[in-house]
């Protein structure tokens, strides 16, 4: 049987979710690290690097709670604090920068403004308006640092979006030799616009988040026989909050935007008769994610809400085809 795993997008906010359901489901006994299939995107790419690389369930939530597997409490403080350096020295290059970052997200979505079409990425114009606002590097040596140089295993599929051309492109351990792995992983996290695109080869490649915030199709065009997907960016009516409540309205604008690709890839996972089984955050807990994901939060807060509510929804779904093809 080839099972499934997709991990969908979130920012920080979704990182610290995704601890907190794996957590949950290893104390189910799902054995999430033996998918045939991992499928990455945006916040999610980067807990599946970490997930083939070698870090459990248990790894993940310490480090929600600040405790990293290989660095002293003060490291990982000090490299939580340069998420987000600043890619400006001036007004100037701060409005260059801001004009870039929108041609960026419109080229992401494979959006050109008539005058510029065939230019809108293009070198020259990336010179005068370099796009991203905050520096990759930091990141970047975390991961070299963490992450095995050669790809870690087979099944592992990382998502992005080739800025070039507004499509979406699909790393592997078969993908071409300049694909290295943590140039894969940072392309995924580059939030058009928030984070300046990541060559690969000769293309600049961005988040695919943009495409769809789980990309769960891709697990079904692989033909998984089950899938389970988490989805932070996603929601579930939970029984104990509204979604008349005017504090959800923002986060449930955004999230219904990213709530109508997720429903057309479970239409395609039941068009073949795949099982899937979604694990999303209930209102109360969205309300507390708020609708800026990549802000700094209560990461064990949001992380133990994602465990509780995982553990109902696993005891709530004993019986689902995909519950029972990943337990241990």
């Amino acid at each position: 049987m080839k099972r499934g795993l997709v991990l969908g997008g979130g920012g920080l906010v979704g990182i610290s979710y995704h601890a907190g359901v794996l957590k949950a489901l290893d104390d189910c006994g799902v054995d999430v690290k033996g998918s045939e299939v991992i499928v990455g995107t945006s916040a999610g790419a980067l807990v599946a690097a970490y997930l083939a690389s070698g870090w459990g369930a248990a790894d993940f939530y310490e480090y929600s709670y600040g405790r990293h597997p290989s660095r002293s409490p003060a490291e990982a403080e000090a490299a939580s604090l340069r998420r987000f350096d600043p890619l400006w020295a001036s007004l100037d290059e701060h409005a260059r920068r801001a004009v870039g970052s929108l041609l960026a997200v419109a080229a992401s979505r494979g959006l050109r403004p008539p005058g510029l079409r065939g230019h809108l990425t293009g070198d020259r114009l990336r010179g005068l308006f370099p796009p991203g606002m905050y520096s990759l590097e930091a990141t970047r040596a975390r991961l070299e640092a963490d992450l095995p140089l050669a790809w870690p295993r087979d099944g592992l599929h990382i998502c992005t979006v080739d800025l070039e051309e507004g499509r979406r492109v699909v790393f592997d351990k078969r993908s071409p030799q300049d694909a290295l792995f943590a140039d894969a992983i940072l392309a995924a996290i580059a939030i058009p616009g928030f984070f300046p695109p990541v060559q690969i080869g000769n293309r600049p490649f961005v988040d695919a988040g943009v495409v769809s915030t789980t990309s769960l199709d891709v697990a079904v065009e692989l033909g998984c026989d089950t899938i389970l997907c988490i989805a932070p960016l996603g929601y579930r009516f939970d029984g104990m909050t509204s979604p008349r409540d005017p504090k959800l309205w923002p986060a449930l604008a955004v999230r219904s935007l990213f709530a109508r690709s997720l429903r057309r890839s479970l239409g395609q996972a039941n068009d073949r008769g795949i099982p899937a089984l979604v694990i999303r955050p209930g209102l109360t807990e969205v309300r507390t994610h708020g609708s800026n994901a990549m802000r700094r939060h209560d990461e064990s807060g949001i992380a133990e809400a994602a465990r509780e509510g995982t553990l109902r929804l696993i005891e709530d779904n004993a019986d689902h085809p995909v519950v029972r093809s990943i337990r241990v």
